[in-house]
């Protein structure tokens, strides 16, 4: 997991390989890893990427936007 604290916003990264950006995403959301950042009062988006081993690439990758109280804003990706 990455995390990344910007001045408005704070992002939440799960990284996977040879799995799917959704198993990436639900696993943030399965760890309550977002939870940390939603007393500080900024926006935090929960990226799930998936990189494929066999090619050295990212295969795909989702992304939500989330108020501070935790409801969805937007799709990103």
């Amino acid at each position: 997991m990455t995390v990344t604290e910007e001045d408005i916003l704070d992002e939440v990264h799960m990284w996977y390989l040879d799995n799917s950006s959704e198993v990436a995403l639900n696993q943030i959301l399965e760890k309550k890893c977002h939870e940390q950042f939603l007393p500080k009062g900024k926006e935090i988006a929960l990226v799930g990427v998936n990189f494929i081993s066999r090619s050295r690439n990212i295969e795909n990758w989702k992304a939500f936007l989330y108020t501070a109280s935790f409801a969805l804003i937007r799709k990103i990706s």
